[in-house]
C-alpha cells in the first residue's frame, strides 16, 4: 500500500510543531525551577525509643543515615550492685593520731575513695587493723578524755583512756571510726568490716589485705 505525498507532508508538519524537551528547557526561566531543598527541609529524623536508634530520612522517605544513640554511663551504685570487696591491711606499729587513723578508715569504709560512690549504698572496703594500741593522743588526752556509757542500771559508767588502753585497746579506735560514719542503719554495715586487733597478728591473712599507710597528715 502506497502512501501519497500530501499525507507524508502533513505528517512531517504535524511532528515539527510538537514541543521539543530541550526547547522547554531553554524557555523556563529561573523563577520556574523548582526550590532546591535545604539541608534542614531534606532531612527529617526520626526518634525509634529511647534506646533505639535516630533515622534521618530524607524528603522521599529514603533513609540517608542511622546514627545510634550514645548509651547512658553509669555513675552511681544500685542497691542491687555488689559492694566493694577489698580488703585494706593497715598497721599501727607506728604511733599515729588516733583521729588521723579513724577518719581515713571512715572514708574507706563508707566507700568514698571509689568514683561509684552512692550514700545509700555500701560500696566500701574491708579495713584490717593491727597494732591498734600504738595509737597516739595528743597533750594530756590519755587522762583527760573519758569515755562514758550507760547500761541500764544507776549511776553513769565511765573510764579514761587510758584505763581504755589496757583493758581494751583495740575499742578506741573503733569508737573514733562509729562516730564519724553515717547516723543511719547502714553505719551497721560499715563498722562490721573494720576489724582492729591489739596486736600484730590477725586471722585473715587468706584474704590477702593490701598493706596501706593511714593517718599521714
Amino acid at each position: 500500500m502506497g502512501i501519497d505525498g500530501e499525507t507524508v507532508a502533513v505528517a512531517a508538519d504535524e511532528v515539527d510543531d510538537q514541543p521539543d524537551d530541550s526547547d522547554q528547557d531553554e524557555e523556563r526561566g529561573e523563577g520556574d525551577q523548582e526550590p532546591e531543598a535545604s539541608g534542614e527541609d531534606s532531612l527529617r529524623a526520626t526518634n525509634h525509643g529511647s534506646g533505639g536508634q535516630v533515622r534521618v530520612a530524607g524528603r522521599d522517605g529514603q533513609v540517608a543515615a542511622d546514627l545510634c544513640l550514645v548509651a547512658e554511663v553509669k555513675v552511681a551504685a544500685e542497691d542491687g550492685d555488689v559492694a566493694g570487696d577489698g580488703v585494706v591491711g593497715v598497721d599501727g606499729d607506728v604511733a599515729k593520731k588516733n583521729g588521723y587513723v579513724a577518719s581515713d578508715i571512715a572514708v574507706i569504709l563508707m566507700g568514698k575513695h571509689r568514683p561509684t560512690y552512692t550514700p545509700h549504698v555500701d560500696t566500701g572496703d574491708f579495713v584490717v587493723v593491727v597494732n591498734a594500741e600504738k595509737v597516739a593522743f595528743t597533750g594530756k588526752k590519755w587522762d583527760q578524755k573519758k569515755y562514758t556509757w550507760y547500761t541500764g542500771y544507776t549511776r553513769l559508767r565511765s573510764e579514761t583512756a587510758a584505763q581504755r588502753r589496757e583493758e581494751k585497746p583495740e575499742k578506741i579506735l573503733t569508737e573514733a571510726v562509729r562516730r564519724m560514719l553515717p547516723k543511719n542503719k547502714l553505719a551497721a554495715t560499715m563498722l562490721s568490716k573494720l576489724k582492729v586487733y591489739a596486736g600484730g597478728e590477725h586471722p585473715h591473712q587468706a584474704q590477702l589485705p593490701e598493706p596501706k599507710e593511714l593517718g599521714a597528715k
